[in-house]
């Protein structure tokens, strides 16, 4: 993002050099340039070494995709060596790990000793290490699936319910002279008033329990706007099309035979 990469000139014997995360940059010195500046793991007064910062690099999340990424560092390999070493390969095989024989006869060129192990796309890396995270998701879809799937069954049985208790009213409207779509709209107004009445209740609900699976999330916030919207207007199209079809049915029921099955 700002200074430079590791280069050669970072030999084990130069001044020690790092780069840091814009996590770090942003605790260390917020609103400056962070390049060029020194710090050190240990107090100031410490008999340890002195980081130069040579460059900033993006964040990331190793934590979990979901936690705020935390302020690192990191050193060359020259100046910090180390026992393992994991090597990134970029390719323009539709296969990468085709690239694995070749690779492995590489590193031998250097070194028969050095153990190969956990050859795996970077895809692959990224699959495993969300798959605990893929799971709770899906659990956590299902769950809501069948949760709004009884919702929207139990708005629309009892809505229809309520209409269909009133076909005597309607048809005694009807006999009077009532037009046909002034009883939908008195029959829509009202159900969709007591829809609305719940909806709110349960949009309440929603964002005050909204903060328990927000550890679940990433990417998105526990009242995200889009989603309450969306099956908000899924619950009022289920309310409207219950008051609507059994009002409909009701209609076309001819007065005399209403009255007659009400009796």
């Amino acid at each position: 993002m700002r200074g430079r990469l590791f280069s050669a000139e970072d030999a084990p014997d130069a001044p020690r050099v790092a780069l840091i995360n814009d996590a770090m940059a942003g605790r260390l010195w917020p609103g400056e340039d962070s390049v060029g500046r020194r710090f050190k793991l240990a107090a100031v007064d410490a008999e340890a070494p002195w980081f130069t910062v040579v460059g900033v690099v993006g964040e990331m999340h190793r934590q979990g995709p979901e936690r705020e990424a935390i302020a690192q560092m990191f050193e060359p390999l020259a100046q910090n060596p180390s026992r393992l070493v994991t090597l990134l390969v970029r390719t323009s095989s539709d296969d990468p790990l085709t690239l694995s024989r070749s690779l492995e006869t590489v590193v031998r060129a250097v070194d028969r000793r050095v153990p190969i192990y956990g050859v795996r796309t970077l895809e692959d890396g990224y699959g495993a290490f969300l798959a605990q995270r893929r799971f709770q998701t899906a659990l956590m879809i299902g769950f809501s699936a069948v949760a709004l799937l009884m919702a929207a069954i139990g708005i629309f049985a009892l809505m229809q319910h309520s209409v269909a208790m009133r076909t005597r009213e309607i048809a005694i409207r009807i006999a009077v002279g009532a037009e046909a779509t002034e009883i939908l709209r008195m029959v829509l107004r009202e159900g969709m008033a007591l829809s609305l009445w719940g909806l709110g209740l349960g949009l309440l609900g929603a964002i005050a329990l909204a903060p328990i699976g927000s550890s679940l999330l990433f990417g998105v916030t526990a009242s995200d706007p889009t989603t309450f919207v969306a099956v908000s207007l899924l619950l009022t199209g289920v309310a409207a099309a219950a008051c609507y079809i059994p009002a409909r049915r009701a209609m076309k029921v001819a007065p005399v035979a209403a009255l007659r099955q009400s009796m």
